[in-house]
């Protein structure tokens, strides 16, 4: 038995970070048993593990891999845990020790806010030179900057993080890192800085639009480095007024347009300033941003007078370049993500200008853009010597969190697929859920991130990266009155005659939905009830918000009388350019109500509230209003449309004896369009999975397979490395289908991977209930085989499947230690599966 992948708040070893509740899991492998009988967390401020501040005492039977632990925490002190499992047969292992490290609490600030006369043609570095009496035995530099910055000791930059402080809700808190710096720090003299650039909080950002200082007109950084010797002395060395600061060599940066260094530049000395600031310093909720990949180009070609480098593959990052520089050379690089007639192209960023130039003083060096990212797949790059040598390196650069999801078919293409599908979630999982991570957008659209959740969830641990986002939903919809901005965060635009009204209005349908369906989704997936209880009230507002609404509509419970964004990008309406698609609004926004208030039943009765039962009646009045007004005499008195079909089906909301007419139905709308979807956002996520739910999982199998317009496997024909924003954002011949909203890095139709792993490898997990997974797989003859894994909080569920013979699939299942699933037949017979390796025959016989 080994006890390994210890984490605290779904994160491995966190330094600094937000412990308001301290949730421990861990996995347990090589075991003999099946369950363990006893279980044990100890908590101690010693790695020894002798100086105890908190013993669960042995938990007899305890059938969890996860616990919630409560002690009273110091502030900037070090944690150390161990987890002990005996199991049923006798077996017992004790973890390694792993830690956790806290912040300042509630410790006040001594330090200032600090900066300089702002200007934002050159970027100011503040620093403080000391000297220190001794090596220290720990350092923690407790530090945030505006816009971004990176810190700096004696010239080495501090961590292994880029972008900080990450985007959030800079109008309601400020989260600061915590560094552990303690090995750049020597005795005698030594030197801490920040370089600080524009960022989200003051660099142009936001679509529509040259908005700027959103959030602020000034940067500014505040920091505490405290020092401890290995006699028990302290000191500690703050930002104020007695800091230096000087112009630094970076220049003009921002999110959309790049990033200027200038080498040759001198650095004036500028004066240093303390700055008030009223928002609260809080601990960071943010995965780190880091790098987790590196590239090399797949080829490199002349155009004109530059090189054009192909990376193969999309990626959300930069480039570096290392080689030997001549004094005022200067470096200029551009970055697309497709190329038209084999030539470079990006004018589908619209006004971003997505560049990177830099000026070299004269020496051998690595250059790289400090306050700005890319989404690319090709760099343009002009001003390099052609008789020298120079090392090409992409990095992609996203929050750290772990692969969780794998699926292998013998079907090349859908293979390619589901990879395009992790990618895009790679590309725009940076510190928030983006749209897009190259034009001049990259928001954290609801919408988007609402019906990715379950997808996101399945290929990756994204529990901590969406609680991130889950506590800005929470901020931004305290100033909303209850109701959820398109996109969290929400940038400040001010209210002028032109601007954009998704900027200003909030309260939509689908969008707007996100706050239930993501807290939902992760307590499935995860079954953290104390994340889950810190998100419900997120939901209760949402749903209640909703309600309101529907108080002023002419049918009670019903949604029809608010502006909505419908089907988003729907194929049905008649009208390409026309993005809301032919299924009525108020239908859709009404059916999310119902599945919201749903959700949040749901939640209140796993958190064992009272409030559950006033949910219930309500669920069942939303119900009963759309059923009455929607089938008069037991008849759609709409025009069926596939998503209306696939949000009935799915939903389970018809009258008695429709559920076999409104299937009948959405297979006669799929013969009629070719078997092909036009479906837009609210239709995509559901449809193969209402299919696969009501007797048509050829048909989901189908609309996977297919492979011309419109369809997943269309845009893998096209050599899409990830997934579009359009089903036609290319054309058959590879040309750009239209530059004014046309990503080819957009995560939302990507949902079609939940499908795969719920359907065609029957993984369904249920972690918050008794019975954690239910395994029911459905095989379709044109694979031979398929294998979905996924790795839950207890480990590894794997269902791996194949054809013996025409009418019988093998169908080999494992179940980690401490867990459970039901496992379903072709004929409805249900199973209950201890941890272990099972060996199943499918009898497929219609």
């Amino acid at each position: 038995m080994y006890i390994s992948r210890l984490r605290v708040n779904h994160k491995k070893n966190p330094l600094g970070f937000n412990l308001a509740k301290i949730h421990l899991s861990w996995e347990v492998k090589d075991v003999c048993g099946k369950w363990a009988v006893e279980t044990r967390i100890i908590v101690s401020e010693s790695s020894n593990m002798e100086k105890l501040v908190y013993d669960s005492g042995v938990q007899k039977n305890y059938h969890e891999n996860q616990m919630l632990v409560s002690f009273d925490l110091k502030p900037r002190t070090r944690y150390y845990w161990q987890v002990e499992v005996k199991d049923d047969k006798g077996d017992c292992a004790k973890s390694n020790p792993a830690w956790f490290e806290t912040g300042k609490l509630q410790e006040s600030w001594t330090a200032k806010w600090i900066g300089t006369e702002e200007n934002e043609k050159r970027m100011p570095l503040l620093y403080k030179e000391f000297e220190l009496k001794e090596k220290p035995e720990s350092v923690r530099w407790h530090v945030c900057g505006l816009g971004l910055y990176e810190a700096y000791v004696n010239e080495k930059k501090a961590g292994r993080e880029f972008l900080m402080p990450g985007y959030h809700c800079y109008d309601s808190f400020l989260e600061y890192q915590t560094l552990d710096v303690t090995e750049l720090l020597s005795q005698g003299k030594n030197k801490i800085a920040v370089l600080l650039g524009e960022g989200w909080y003051k660099g142009r950002f936001g679509f529509d639009g040259d908005y700027r200082n959103l959030y602020g007109n000034q940067k500014k950084c505040i920091g505490e480095l405290h020092i401890r010797y290995a006699n028990g002395q302290e000191e500690c060395i703050v930002t104020d007024s007695s800091w230096k600061a000087e112009e630094s060599s970076i220049c003009e940066n921002g999110i959309y347009d790049g990033e200027h260094i200038d080498e040759t530049l001198e650095h004036k000395m500028l004066s240093v300033e303390e700055i008030e600031e009223t928002r609260p310093l809080v601990e960071r909720f943010n995965p780190r941003i880091h790098k987790v990949e590196e590239f090399q180009p797949v080829s490199v070609k002349q155009e004109d007078e530059a090189l054009l480098l192909d990376f193969g593959e999309t990626v959300t990052g930069w480039v570096e370049i290392t080689g030997a520089f001549e004094t005022g050379q200067k470096v200029m690089m551009q970055y697309g993500e497709v190329l038209q007639k084999g030539r470079f192209y990006r004018d589908n960023l619209r006004t971003a200008k997505a560049e990177f130039t830099y000026v070299s003083k004269g020496k051998g060096e690595t250059i790289r853009p400090h306050f700005t990212y890319y989404g690319f797949r090709y760099v343009k790059i002009k001003g390099l010597n052609p008789e020298k040598e120079y090392k090409f390196i992409a990095y992609r650069i996203m929050s750290d969190i772990e692969r969780t999801g794998w699926v292998a078919t013998d079907h090349d293409k859908v293979n390619h697929l589901l990879e395009n599908t992790l990618r895009s979630q790679k590309c725009n999982f940076l510190d928030i859920p983006t749209d897009c991570p190259q034009r001049d957008e990259r928001m954290g659209w609801t919408g988007d991130a609402g019906i990715f959740a379950s997808t996101a969830c399945f290929h990756m641990d994204s529990g901590s990266f969406f609680n991130h986002y889950m506590k800005n939903m929470q901020a931004e919809q305290e100033k909303c009155n209850g109701a959820i901005p398109f996109f969290v965060p929400r940038p400040k635009v001010k209210k002028e005659e032109h601007t954009n009204p998704f900027y200003l209005d909030s309260g939509a349908a689908v969008w707007g939905d996100a706050a239930t369906l993501i807290p939902w989704r992760l307590y499935q997936f995860y079954g953290d009830k104390a994340m889950l209880e810190e998100q419900y009230p997120v939901m209760k507002a949402w749903v209640d918000y909703e309600y309101e609404r529907t108080k002023e509509n002419e049918i009670p419970y019903l949604w029809q009388n608010d502006r909505q964004l419908g089907d988003w990008l729907a194929l049905d309406n008649g009208n390409i350019n026309n993005p809301i698609g032919k299924t009525d609004s108020g239908f859709i926004a009404s059916v999310y109500h119902y599945w919201s208030t749903k959700m949040v039943k749901e939640a209140s009765e796993s958190l064992g509230l009272e409030e559950s039962k006033v949910y219930a009646e309500r669920e069942k009045e939303i119900r009963n209003a759309i059923l009455n007004y929607y089938f008069p005499d037991k008849k759609f008195c709409l025009e069926y449309t596939q998503t209306a079909c696939a949000l009935l089906l799915y939903l389970k909301l018809y009258p008695e004896g429709e559920r076999e007419v409104i299937t009948a139905k959405l297979a006669e709308l799929l013969k009629k369009n070719n078997g092909h979807l036009n479906t837009g956002f609210v239709g995509t996520p559901i449809l193969c999975m209402a299919l696969s739910e009501n007797g048509q999982n050829q048909l989901a199998y189908d609309l996977l397979l297919n492979e011309d317009y419109p369809g997943w496997l269309h845009e893998v024909n096209l050599g899409a490395t990830t997934v579009w924003e359009r089903w036609n954002s290319l054309e058959e011949d590879g040309s750009i289908s239209g530059t004014g909203m046309n990503s080819l890095n957009h995560y939302a139709y990507g949902s079609i991977a939940e499908w795969i792993y719920r359907y065609m490898c029957g993984l369904n997990p249920s972690i918050g209930e008794a019975v954690k997974m239910t395994i029911y797989p459905m095989p379709d003859q044109r694979f031979k085989k398929a294998e979905g894994s996924w790795r839950s909080v207890f480990g590894k569920y794997v269902c791996a499947w194949n054809w013996k013979s025409e009418q019988e699939v093998v169908c080999n299942i494992e179940v980690p230690f401490n867990a459970n699933a039901r496992f379903i037949l072709p004929d409805g017979t249900e199973e209950i599966l201890d941890c272990g390796k099972y060996e199943k025959i499918l009898n497929m016989r219609p």
